[in-house]
């Protein structure tokens, strides 16, 4: 080991400096703001693509609509049409 690495026994001690409770407890404290920071970064974007599909949701409601609207016309004129080819059963 190079000196000045350190080479941990068990949690909490180097057998350079002995306990290192306040080390810990930075580190704590570090690990927890970096974890608020992803976490709110992915709350962020998951609240992003859950508007995204709310749009595609509220898109396909209306493309619904649509064809809802669409299909009976489409039969109708279908049928007007074939009522007016020769030889179509009337």
């Amino acid at each position: 080991m190079k000196p000045g690495g350190y080479r941990w026994e068990t949690v909490g001690e180097r057998p350079d400096r002995g306990s290192t409770g306040f080390d810990l407890l930075i580190h704590a404290a570090v690990t927890v703001a970096a974890g608020v920071a992803v976490d709110s970064d992915r709350v962020a974007e998951l609240e992003a693509r859950v508007a995204e599909m709310e749009l595609a949701v509220h898109r396909v409601y209306e493309l619904e609509e649509r064809l809802d609207f669409t299909e009976p016309t489409l039969t109708q004129a279908r049928e007007r049409e074939s009522a007016r080819l020769p030889g179509s059963p009337v």
